[in-house]
């Protein structure tokens, strides 16, 4: 989890990686605004599961402002079941900040009563860690 290569490409040793959205909405983000320096209201937040074998092993949220969803992180609204990591590490372009660990807010895909797997759908925290990615100047965390 502390490394800083693909989170992604890790799982997919272990085999098959299934990608599942669980939202991809515009929505107002409360944590992350400070981390994006965001100034509008809404943010298009993307929360998704990453399963290996039938077993959900990650839970994930990206956020970006309207404007980077719309310019520099365009690809991000076409991803549909495709795993962010596919996007971000392709891309020389793109620079990554250091990781910062926590404890993930509550209501998040770890905690909703629908999601599977070990530890999802439970009120138990799950260690978290979050970066922001930056493509010509404009931010994704």
């Amino acid at each position: 989890m502390a490394g800083l290569a693909s989170l992604t490409a890790a799982l997919q040793s272990l085999g098959p990686l299934r990608v599942v959205v669980l939202r991809q909405a515009l929505a107002r983000p409360r944590r992350e605004r400070r981390a994006l320096r965001l100034t509008a209201s809404f943010a298009l937040v993307r929360e998704i599961e990453l399963h290996v074998g039938g077993v959900a092993l990650v839970a994930a949220r990206s956020v970006l402002s309207v404007g980077a969803s719309r310019g520099a992180w365009r690809a991000v609204r076409g991803l549909g079941h495709r795993s962010l990591g596919s996007l971000l590490f392709a891309d020389p372009a793109v620079s990554r900040s250091v990781l910062v660990f926590g404890r993930p807010p509550a209501r998040t895909a770890r905690q909703r009563p629908d999601a599977s797997g070990p530890g999802f759908g439970s009120r138990r925290q799950h260690p978290a860690r979050r970066s922001v990615f930056v493509r010509q100047g404009q931010g994704l965390l």
